[in-house]
């Protein structure tokens, strides 16, 4: 009896493991999925975080404090010229163009619209705002009186320079222009 009692025994014991064997895999195939559904959500949220919408209609437009209107109205502000009486008082060419009157298609009088080109280059001229202007430089001194000396000396160098370029005809067709650049000059023939 007590042997019948110890496989009973064994044989419960056995049951038991298995079903702890059972529970512990079910537990951790579980878990494993849980932690998978939680990674996928944070990847999930880091990409939506990271995504740019481009596609939005009218950006900035709410933004129409940003800048000094100010700095373009004064484009148009110029004292200097307007106290000056060097012409007709000029028209804007909106007004000019939506107060003009039709004509009788004969020629077109340039008036208005030369003493609007006038004005506006007496504008650019007294503008204080604008950079530098250019300055004319003349290059066509060369020789003594230049602090470059002459530059005649380039076109004379010996061929016993060490300045040898015989070896570009070597390098093939692609250099064949090259080589030709830095070939010694042919002396030219008196007689023909």
């Amino acid at each position: 009896m007590t042997a019948d009692l110890i496989k009973c025994r064994c044989i419960v014991q056995q049951k038991a493991d298995d079903r702890i064997e059972h529970v512990l895999v079910l537990l951790i195939l579980t878990l494993k999925r849980h932690r998978k559904g939680q990674r996928m959500s944070e990847d999930e949220e880091d990409m939506r975080d990271n995504v740019i919408k481009y596609n939005d209609e009218g950006g900035g437009e709410q933004d129409t404090q940003a800048y000094d209107m100010s700095a373009l109205r004064s484009l148009y502000d110029f004292p200097e010229v307007k106290n000056s009486d060097s012409g007709p008082e000029l028209r804007s060419v909106p007004q000019w163009i939506q107060n003009r009157v039709v004509g009788d298609g004969g020629p077109a009088d340039f008036t208005v619209f030369k003493g609007y080109i006038r004005k506006k280059v007496e504008q650019a001229d007294a503008d204080l705002s604008v950079p530098p202007y250019d300055s004319f430089q003349t290059y066509a001194f060369e020789g003594s009186s230049s602090p470059a000396l002459s530059l005649s000396s380039i076109r004379t160098l010996s061929t016993t320079s060490e300045q040898d370029f015989s070896y570009l005809s070597d390098w093939g067709p692609r250099f064949r222009q090259l080589a030709g650049y830095y070939a010694p000059a042919q002396p030219e023939e008196e007689g023909s």
